[in-house]
């Protein structure tokens, strides 16, 4: 019976051989000097996290916020102009949001894999 990952060494032993890699492994790695590959990689994809988290956090307050402001609507017209201006709120921050996740994730590669910058090495026109 598997009781959590204390038998993950001894099970990729069995079917592996020796060389399987082991969380005793994993924690003995943690003591020496990372490549400077995996600390960028690391940073960037804690900072995407962040920003989702945040931009996650606003998506709910903003619709906690509309929802209550539908239920304070008068009339169906004023219903109908305070979802419409939600919805267009709601997709110009989605496709800004987008657009600073794109950026995340080509600076999270050009750190990581040390790529050339526009303009850089690999230029082509003069």
């Amino acid at each position: 019976m598997l009781n959590g990952f204390e038998t993950t060494p001894m099970f990729g032993q069995q079917l592996f051989g020796s060389q399987f890699f082991s969380p005793q492994m994993f924690q003995h790695m943690q003591g020496a000097s990372w490549p400077p590959a995996w600390t960028a990689w690391s940073q960037g994809v804690g900072q995407m996290n962040r920003e989702m988290m945040a931009y996650t956090k606003s998506a709910i307050e903003d619709g906690t916020a509309t929802y209550r402001e539908l239920l304070a609507a008068r009339s169906l017209e004023e219903a109908f102009d305070i979802q419409t201006r939600y919805a267009r709120r709601s997709a110009e921050e989605f496709a800004e949001q987008a657009q600073k996740m794109g950026n995340l994730y080509v600076r999270l590669l050009q750190q990581a894999f040390q790529l050339p910058q526009a303009g850089g090495p690999f230029r082509t026109s003069p």
